[in-house]
């Protein structure tokens, strides 16, 4: 996990601030995306599923709800 993290940490930290300035901005947002899909994966198989797993997992089911309310109050509700 901290390795993927240690790729990744450079290609965002030397992106500029903004985005006129990439010379291929949807290979850069392809990358970031690609790295975002892959970090649970390996925070799932290096953590021990001890108390600080269970927390992580309780932090995902609560944004899962969160973003699902919010779809669902759209929809219905305006």
């Amino acid at each position: 996990m901290w390795l993927h993290l240690n790729k990744v940490y450079p290609l965002v930290n030397s992106a500029p601030l903004t985005g006129s300035g990439l010379e291929s901005p949807h290979q850069f947002f392809s990358d970031i995306k690609a790295s975002q899909l892959l970090l649970p994966v390996f925070t799932d198989a290096t953590l021990t599923h001890g108390e600080s797993w269970h927390y992580r997992q309780l932090g995902t089911g609560t944004e899962r709800a969160d973003k699902t309310s919010r779809i669902l109050d759209v929809k219905y509700l305006s």
